[in-house]
């Protein structure tokens, strides 16, 4: 009797399991938030495969992932035309014939897109197969493959609710970002600083575009009035000698903690009090799950600008002060690090603001909107 039970419960499992594919390549803005929402979907019994995008980075990002993965050959347009665009094209079309005859084969019951130019060719497949798709927006500007495809999705997943606006359908939902299980962990027990420990504020600019703020950083540093307060530093450089930000620590008796890079950022969000950095989609619900007062300072190059409009979510409500880095002066940091340091209390509110953005059951709801997509 008990073994007929676990087989007739096996078969009813296997039953209303789904073949799930998640084309999440690209970046990590897309990989983990995409993974994050492949291992709810893969704990509910579905069968999931990762469509990745075979980039170099996306290897590291997926190697705890216990399941399929494909990784076919794709890349993103530029802006503007040129010799360049005709050579993306055709990576496209090659990459759309090779993910078509691959899904075709492997028939699954739903798409979920993470976004980027690593679910155009999912996409379209999907389109010629009449296979139903869910595409799931991190910023606050849709990208160009959400903004063309959404026509035709079942559903939109929004990170921030303000992007319904800039979409031609009204078949949203705001299900928040998904991250890192690790992140939630960690942001559980974030409070454990002792009283008497010293201001500490995080920088952190990423790899691409962070010299003008690591300079302008180290220019404001350099007023004497700095010297009178207690506080850290922990700079996360990026791809730059770190010499340089050694040298310049050491002689002037701050202490900081410098790195190219780091691989657990949760580690340091959560001893922070404070945060300057950009406002990538991923960055933004980071500070918010941990509940870090910032400075945003947006990526100016960021296409159609996505950053400053991130950014602008989290000033709405309270939770960071914004600005340009054109406008980010040395005069502008020196008042603006000699405050929050001699004043801390200040930011409070900002924490408690950027906490309440937060959707903690993102990954869920978005699993929840696959689910009822195909109406298990």
């Amino acid at each position: 009797m008990i073994l007929f039970l676990e087989r007739f419960l096996n078969f009813m499992v296997k039953k209303n399991s789904l073949k799930i594919a998640v084309a999440c390549g690209g970046t990590g803005g897309h990989i983990f938030p995409g993974l994050a929402t492949a291992n709810i979907l893969k704990s509910r019994g579905h069968h999931v495969t990762l469509w990745l995008a075979g980039k170099d980075g996306e290897k590291k990002a997926v190697e705890h992932w216990n399941g399929d993965l494909i990784s076919i050959e794709s890349e993103g347009f530029q802006y503007g035309f040129s010799f360049k665009s005709f050579k993306t094209i055709l990576k496209i079309v090659v990459a759309t014939i090779k993910t078509f005859l691959e899904m075709k084969n492997r028939s699954p019951d739903v798409l979920l897109a993470m976004g980027s130019y690593a679910s155009i060719a999912p996409l379209l497949s999907c389109q010629l197969l009449k296979k139903p798709y869910i595409l799931h927006e991190a910023n606050v500007i849709p990208g160009r493959a959400v903004s063309f495809l959404s026509s035709k999705a079942e559903c939109v997943a929004l990170s921030f609710k303000e992007t319904e606006k800039y979409l031609n359908t009204k078949k949203c939902e705001h299900t928040g970002m998904p991250l890192r299980n690790v992140l939630y962990e960690k942001s559980k027990d974030h409070s454990h600083k002792e009283k008497d420990s010293k201001f500490t504020i995080l920088i952190t600019g990423g790899s691409r575009g962070a010299t003008s703020i690591n300079q302008k950083i180290i220019d404001a540093l350099k007023n004497d009035k700095f010297k009178s307060l207690d506080f850290k530093i922990i700079h996360i450089i990026g791809n730059h000698s770190i010499d340089k930000y050694y040298d310049f620590y050491n002689e002037n008796n701050i202490h900081a903690e410098v790195f190219k890079f780091v691989h657990n950022i949760e580690d340091y969000f959560s001893t922070a009090d404070f945060v300057i950095s950009r406002s990538g989609a991923s960055t933004c619900f980071e500070l918010c799950i941990f509940g870090k007062p910032s400075l945003l300072i947006p990526y100016p190059f960021a296409v159609r600008d996505h950053q400053l409009k991130n950014a602008m979510v989290l000033h709405k409500y309270g939770a960071a002060d914004v600005i340009s880095e054109k406008n980010l002066s040395k005069i502008f940091l020196e008042n603006y690090l000699i405050d929050i340091i001699s004043h801390p209390k200040k930011v409070t509110n900002k924490s408690d603001n950027a906490k309440k953005i937060y959707q903690q059951n993102a990954a869920n709801e978005l699993a929840d909107l696959v689910e009822k997509c195909v109406k298990l």
